[in-house]
């Protein structure tokens, strides 16, 4: 089945990082600087995917067209920016996917929708090399579709 494979690209957060405690850390602190209770991490994980649209829809049942929707959206990304590798962690068995991928002489990389702003420092941090992770941001710009021409979904288990 993936005999005329050559490379193979992963999304970032959900798949090789845990990255929904740092994003649920950033907006919870934004209760907690104006005298709300925090929120449990459970409450922000499910809409980790949504990046800040989903933790302010949490944090403060916000959504884009709110007014102070914009203020609110920065200040969540200076939060997550500040210290968006404390909590995230690789997920188990990525180290050692990646080292096969490695024996295998297969090319890999990652593809994500986080914004620029904070791909540079992630990746660093969980030793992947910078050249492998490409936003979609940067990708939109060199080309027409966000969309790869082929994507496979490896079977489960």
């Amino acid at each position: 089945m993936f005999d005329n494979v050559r490379a193979v690209l992963f999304d970032l957060d959900g798949t090789l990082i845990d990255s929904a405690p740092d994003l649920g850390a950033a907006a919870d602190r934004m209760r907690v600087d104006r005298g709300l209770p925090s929120l449990p991490l459970e409450r922000y994980r499910p809409m980790a995917g949504a990046g800040a649209r989903g933790m302010l829809g949490i944090a403060f049942g916000m959504t884009p067209d709110a007014p102070d929707y914009e203020a609110m959206r920065e200040e969540f990304f200076v939060n997550y920016e500040n210290a968006m590798t404390e909590r995230t962690v690789i997920f188990e068995g990525v180290p050692a996917l990646i080292a096969s991928l490695l024996e295998l002489r297969l090319a890999w990389g990652v593809v994500t929708n986080k914004s620029m702003r904070f791909t540079g420092r992630s990746p660093g941090r969980f030793r992947f090399s910078a050249a492998r992770v490409r936003s979609s941001e940067a990708t939109a710009r060199r080309t027409r579709s966000r969309i790869p021409n082929r994507c496979w979904k490896l079977p489960a288990g």
